[in-house]
């Protein structure tokens, strides 16, 4: 009987890899579409205003819409980057199992009750076992064969559809 392949990671976390770490985690599809509606709505909202200056409500709206789509679209960038401040050089200590288990200290992660959500980007894999949790896998810390291993080991644990991949594991 063949023996599971097991990576240990131990390294300390760079403030660009929380940062794309935690932007890769969040719903991209969702957020595009939201920010072309709001978009929209703003330019409708100052039309209408151009049409009917009179009328102040729809300049208001036009208004709301713009800080609406600011919310959409710079503020999980800005907390990201507050949180790779904070999290910058922080140790990650974790063991990543070929059947897709995760552990880090005595708790086992990717269980399957779980919602697990991973992405991939250009410097790590960002696994969320759950809304609170964040654990990045930077590849630096990995061979290109380990790194390729772990993808599918991921790919294989996940549905495809929750597993979002845009990066490549050549350093």
């Amino acid at each position: 009987m063949e023996e599971e392949k097991v990576w240990e990671i131990d390294c300390r976390l760079g403030e660009e890899e929380i940062s794309e770490a935690v932007l890769a985690g969040q719903p991209g599809k969702g957020r595009k579409r939201m920010a072309a509606a709001l978009g929209i709505l703003g330019v409708l909202m100052l039309v209408l205003y151009a049409v009917y200056p009179e009328n102040i409500t729809y300049s208001l709206l036009a208004v709301l819409a713009a800080a609406e789509l600011y919310m959409v679209l710079a503020w999980p960038a800005r907390q990201a980057k507050k949180a790779a401040k904070r999290f910058k050089g922080k140790r990650c200590r974790l063991i990543f199992t070929e059947n897709g288990y995760l552990y880090t200290g005595e708790k086992e992660w990717l269980s399957s009750g779980n919602k697990i959500t991973a992405a991939e980007t250009e410097a790590v894999f960002a696994v969320r076992p759950d809304r609170q949790n964040l654990f990045i896998l930077p590849k630096r810390c990995l061979s290109p064969e380990d790194c390729q291993e772990i993808r599918r080991a991921l790919e294989n644990r996940l549905k495809k559809s929750s597993m979002k991949s845009s990066g490549r594991c050549d350093r």
